[in-house]
C-alpha cells in the first residue's frame, strides 16, 4: 500500500461500549483505505490497556499511542491540543472519529487547533476519482448532502454509528506501536485548563446521548398525563422523547422525535408509556439496551420488541409509581 497519506481512527476509551464504537469505525476506516491504497492508522490517547491483536483484525498497520495520566478525566480541551500537535507532522489525509458526544467535541476542538474544520454527523464516505466525499442528512433525513474538502488540508471528520458494520479483515497486517512521548506537552504547559467538568442536563441534551429515555406517546399526552409524565423523568433523571403524532399536536418539539425521521437512540432505558409501537418509532429505539413499556392495549405493536411490557390504565399507574419513587429515594437518602 502506498502510505504517502494514510487513513487514521481516533479510538474511542470514553463509553462503556468502546470496543462496538472502535469496531465499526475501524472497518470503515480500513474500506476507505483500501480504497485509496494506503494505510490504516489508529490514534490512542488515555489510560487504559489497547488489545493489539484487537487492532490487527481490523487492518491497523500503526497505533499512535500516548498514555499519560492527563487524560484520566477525558477533558476535550487537553485532548484536542494534544492530538492536533500529535498529528500535525503525520503523514495524515483523514481522521476518522465516530459521532458520540466525546468524539464530536474532540474533533471540532482539534480542526480548530490545526486552522481547519471537521465536518460532523456524516451517514457515509464516497470516494470520487481518489477524493473523499461526505455525506450528511439533512432535513430530516429527506435529502442527503456532499461536501468535501476544496484546499490540501487535514480532513477531520465524525462518522454516525447506527448503519455501520463491523468486519474483520484478513489483512494478515502485523502491527507497529508507536510509543508518543513528546517531551514539551505538560499539564503546566497546556492553553487548557480544566476549572470543573458540568455533566449535561438530562432535560436538555440531545436524546441521541441520553442514557434514561421517557417516550411519551399518544396515549400520554393528555394534560395531566404529560405532567405527570415530566414529574417522573425528574425523579429518574431521565430525559424525555416522542412521538411523531405528539410532535404534529405542538405538544413536544421536534428535536424530541424518536424514528426514522427523528431521532435514532441507544439508552441504557427506555420507558414507552402510550406508545403503540409504529414501525416508524420502533426504528429509532431498537438499540435501546432495555425497553419497558406501558399500553392499555395487550395487542400494541410496542410490546413485540419489549425487554418488559405492562397492561395498565396510565391514569392508575403514573400515580402509584411516582409515589413510591419519592418513597424509595427518601429511604435512600434519610440521614444523608
Amino acid at each position: 500500500m502506498n502510505s504517502a497519506k494514510e487513513v487514521f481512527v481516533f479510538l474511542d476509551n470514553d463509553n462503556t461500549d468502546e470496543n462496538e464504537i472502535n469496531a465499526k469505525i475501524l472497518t470503515e476506516g480500513y474500506r476507505i483505505a483500501e480504497k485509496l491504497k494506503t494505510n490504516l492508522s489508529a490514534i490512542y490517547m488515555g489510560v487504559k490497556v489497547i488489545d493489539k491483536h484487537f487492532l490487527e483484525k481490523f487492518g491497523v498497520s500503526k497505533l499512535y499511542k500516548l498514555e499519560n495520566q492527563i487524560f484520566s478525566n477525558y477533558d476535550y480541551e487537553i485532548i484536542s491540543e494534544i492530538l492536533a500537535y500529535i498529528i500535525q507532522p503525520l503523514p495524515l489525509k483523514i481522521l476518522i472519529f465516530a459521532h458520540t458526544e466525546s468524539g464530536k467535541n474532540i474533533a471540532i476542538n482539534t480542526a480548530f487547533n490545526l486552522n481547519t474544520v471537521a465536518i460532523t454527523d456524516c451517514v457515509d464516505i464516497r470516494i470520487k476519482n481518489e477524493k473523499l466525499f461526505f455525506v450528511r442528512s439533512i432535513y430530516g433525513d429527506q435529502f442527503e448532502q456532499e461536501l468535501y474538502y476544496t484546499k490540501d488540508k487535514k480532513e477531520i471528520i465524525t462518522l454516525r454509528l447506527d448503519n455501520l458494520e463491523i468486519k474483520e479483515t484478513n489483512s494478515g497486517i502485523h502491527l507497529e506501536i508507536i510509543n508518543l512521548h513528546p517531551s514539551n506537552i505538560q499539564k503546566k504547559n497546556l492553553s487548557a485548563k480544566t476549572l470543573s467538568i458540568i455533566h449535561p442536563n438530562f432535560k436538555t441534551v440531545d436524546i441521541s446521548f441520553a442514557e434514561r429515555i421517557i417516550g411519551i406517546g399518544a396515549g400520554c399526552a393528555t394534560k395531566e398525563l404529560f405532567s405527570m409524565a415530566e414529574e417522573l423523568s425528574d425523579l429518574l433523571e431521565a430525559s424525555i422523547g416522542t412521538t411523531r403524532p405528539v410532535v404534529d399536536e405542538g405538544i413536544l418539539p421536534k428535536n424530541r422525535m424518536i424514528g426514522q425521521t427523528g431521532k435514532t437512540i441507544s439508552p441504557d432505558s427506555y420507558l414507552a408509556l402510550g406508545i403503540s409501537g409504529s414501525p416508524h418509532h420502533v426504528a429509532g429505539i431498537q438499540k435501546s439496551k432495555n425497553i419497558i413499556s406501558v399500553n392499555r392495549d395487550p395487542r400494541a405493536p410496542i410490546f413485540n420488541i419489549s425487554d418488559i411490557g405492562f397492561v395498565c390504565d396510565l391514569n392508575k399507574l403514573l400515580p402509584k409509581l411516582i409515589e413510591h419513587l419519592k418513597h424509595f429515594m427518601g429511604k435512600k437518602y434519610e440521614g444523608v
